[in-house]
């Protein structure tokens, strides 16, 4: 949320179903704190759990992905400026993935993330 929660309905070029609910929602609440995100995501580690493919064009193509999130590089910028992380707070963590489109859409859209215990 570089932008403080800006434009939210770019976020369907990316994001379907409760995904795409629940990362408005954030964006919704960036805005209203007037927040923003100083700094860059990035993924310790990607492995591709699960492929199917529809066959017609119809047809739901799923992919689940494992990633290990790293956010160590970013911290939450308040509206006065100052910066905020909570010390708590993890910085990796591990997460299921799932990505769905149709064949004929030729486009995959993610459609849940499930944090899984633990670290990574």
């Amino acid at each position: 949320m570089r932008d403080g929660g800006r434009h939210p309905e770019r976020l369907k070029t990316v994001a379907t179903g409760i995904m795409l609910a629940a990362d408005q929602n954030g964006a919704k609440s960036f805005r209203k704190a007037h927040e923003h995100v100083k700094g860059h995501s990035d993924y310790h580690s990607l492995k591709i759990v699960k492929v199917q493919v529809g066959s017609s064009e119809e047809a739901r193509t799923l992919v689940r992905l494992y990633a290990c999130v790293d956010q160590s590089a970013t911290t939450v910028i308040e509206a006065d400026g100052t910066p905020t992380n909570a010390k708590h707070a993890k910085n990796r963590w591990p997460s299921i993935y799932s990505i769905t489109g149709t064949t004929g859409d030729q486009k995959l859209l993610v459609s849940n993330v499930q944090q899984k215990a633990g670290t990574c």
